[in-house]
């Protein structure tokens, strides 16, 4: 049956071979069982000014936003100050290339999310926070009809997918001496996902298959965070972040419901086209088996040669790691800041920053293996400050360009391209 799917996009030389275009309809869904982007570690940019310098915050985080990224910065932080961000458009895109013999298969995802909120205070000598953060949000909904399939007349793809993960709980910094301060965040960890993948496919002699898979999952966690943050010259600050997030409690549920009249003895019941055409009661699957993701340590420099002037760099390390719910490689990724304010009340940030891929390079020859795409991205942001409060808007983009197999069973490599908009505001009060 693998020889036969290769072969589908370019010969038609039995039903078998047409069978392997049916099969198709199914085989796609390799590519929505997976969570919305979890190749890659930094789908979203969180904070207000952290954003604008594309996440390379870890030796400054002098503001709310700073509770995520490094806890330590609390210690510069004003007494009561509350910081909050709203990405007014998040899209995501992948083109699969040439999928189906002549077209691509796009993937599109468009929401718009609060995805940061943060309050700080300090009582006597003791900097306290609070803070929540969305740091993956997908919203897909695709509804395509394709008419160009050699012996497909009708290929029809109906998906809705959602995916949440947030971060939720309290900061704590102490001034260790005039120079270094020590802070801790512990967040709440939670995951919610659901998929609907509904296809129709119809060869071109009117047989037919129709496929549903649905797919439910969530889990909870802790993740903590701890920081350090090192300024032994008024001129320069360097910090250092560790975080993990430990899962204690997952629950997946798949459920896949499918029909056909294709009749064809080479095709067993168990790939979900019953031979003669006999409904096959929907299959259903549990699992309570637990990601181990990956610890992330974050090293931060800053250098502040003027009053004006701010240059940033965050060099951020993911560990490998393995187990049957997820399993990643190592990756290293670098962010590059700038800021400069024009006078008192107008600042800009710019930021430059890379999100490699966790999965392997894609190998020809291989089979069923995971989309490879490493990110570059670029960081604007304009802030406006009066007495006690400042507003920015910004805007990031991600590009990049890689391979996948989308086609399961098949050695059939895509070119894959990746693009990430958002254009965010957010607003920071003093009190």
């Amino acid at each position: 049956m693998k020889n036969d799917f290769g072969r589908t996009f370019g010969e038609k030389t039995d039903h078998s071979a047409l069978l392997g275009i049916a099969l198709l309809a199914m085989l796609l869904a390799k590519a929505t069982v997976s969570t919305a982007d979890e190749f890659h570690y930094n789908n979203i940019l969180i904070g207000d000014r952290a954003s604008g310098l594309g996440g390379a915050y870890t030796a400054i985080s002098d503001d709310a936003s700073g509770l995520f990224y490094n806890p330590a910065g609390l210690v510069f932080t004003r007494e009561l100050q509350l910081s909050a961000s709203a990405n007014a458009v998040h899209t995501t895109e992948l083109v699969y290339k040439d999928v189906l013999r002549g077209g691509d298969w796009e993937r599109k995802s468009s929401n718009i999310v609060p995805n940061y909120f943060g309050i700080t205070n300090k009582i006597g000598d003791h900097y306290f926070g609070f803070s929540y953060a969305v740091t993956d949000f997908e919203v897909e909904d695709q509804d395509s009809r394709f008419t160009n399939i050699p012996g497909v007349p009708l290929f029809i793809i109906n998906i809705n997918n959602n995916e949440k993960v947030t971060k939720l709980g309290p900061s704590y910094a102490l001034a260790i001496n005039d120079e270094l301060n020590f802070g801790v965040t512990l967040y709440l960890h939670e995951r919610e996902r659901d998929l609907i993948n509904n296809q129709w496919i119809r060869l071109s002699d009117n047989s037919f298959e129709w496929s549903n898979v649905y797919f439910a999952a969530s889990e909870s966690g802790l993740e903590p965070v701890f920081g350090l943050l090192w300024s032994p010259h008024d001129d320069w600050s360097f910090g250092l972040s560790i975080r993990k997030t430990f899962i204690t409690s997952s629950r997946s549920r798949t459920e896949v419901t499918c029909s056909s009249d294709v009749n064809n003895p080479l095709v067993q019941p168990s790939q979900c086209i019953p031979v003669g055409g006999s409904p096959i009661d929907p299959t259903i699957t549990r699992s309570d088996d637990e990601r181990d993701l990956p610890l992330n340590v974050r090293l931060g420099i800053a250098y502040f040669p003027t009053s004006r002037l701010l240059y940033s760099l965050d060099i951020s390390h993911f560990e490998e790691t393995s187990s049957d719910a997820f399993s990643a490689e190592e990756v290293v990724n670098l962010a590059l800041g700038l800021e400069y304010y024009f006078s008192a009340q107008w600042a800009m940030r710019a930021g430059l920053f890379s999100d490699n891929a966790n999965t392997p390079e894609v190998s020809s020859g291989e089979f069923n293996q995971l989309d490879h795409v490493d990110l570059v991205g670029l960081s604007l942001s304009l802030t406006r400050f009066s007495k006690a409060s400042s507003i920015t808007l910004g805007f990031a983009v991600s590009r990049g360009d890689g391979e996948a197999q989308v086609i399961t069973g098949s050695s059939q490599i895509q070119d894959l391209e990746h693009h990430i908009e958002t254009l965010y505001l957010s607003t920071t009060y003093n009190f």
